[in-house]
């Protein structure tokens, strides 16, 4: 008798997995799938690159500043789009080593909106347009990397020749 509930309990798992799989799109698909319509219109100096295909809520933002102390350079963002979504902002690091005040040399980001200024109304489009102003023009009053910060803010040209060493040397 308890190999029979055991089974039957088994079965009543198997099926609820199953239409959770087959039930209708989560407010984070939704959102999902309106930003990315959105991003058709990226600015010229990024791309979106989908490692994989079939799983839209990871994947890579390339960035290329063209002007400023980083133009020329191409960084590398990881972004991922957890499902609380839009309720939450996505994650977002720094695959490229910089020196940037707002950028540690984990790849952490201090973008305001990634942080306690989220709300649902922003979208994908405005996190890569914020991630491409910190390049134009990098915030030293809201900084992670403190000696980036303290070195612009100091000696401003000896820290546009560490920022470009940093991506020009790759």
């Amino acid at each position: 008798m308890q190999l029979m509930m055991q089974r039957k309990r088994q079965e009543m798992v198997k099926q609820s997995q199953q239409k959770a799989a087959t039930s209708a799109p989560s407010t984070r698909d939704i959102h999902l799938q309106r930003d990315l319509a959105k991003l058709a219109g990226l600015p010229r100096t990024s791309e979106l690159i989908f490692p994989d295909p079939k799983d839209l809520a990871h994947f890579n933002v390339i960035l290329r500043p063209d002007e400023g102390i980083y133009a020329g350079g191409r960084f590398k963002f990881s972004v991922e789009v957890t499902p609380e979504y839009n309720m939450q902002p996505p994650k977002v690091h720094c695959l490229t080593p910089v020196f940037h005040p707002n950028i540690d040399s984990d790849g952490h980001v201090c973008l305001n909106i990634l942080r306690d200024e989220w709300t649902p109304a922003y979208d994908l489009m405005a996190i890569i347009v914020g991630l491409l102003h910190l390049f134009y023009r990098p915030n030293p009053d809201d900084p992670l990397d403190r000696e980036a910060a303290d070195l612009m803010r100091k000696h401003p040209d000896e820290f546009k020749r560490r920022a470009r060493r940093s991506f020009e040397t790759r």
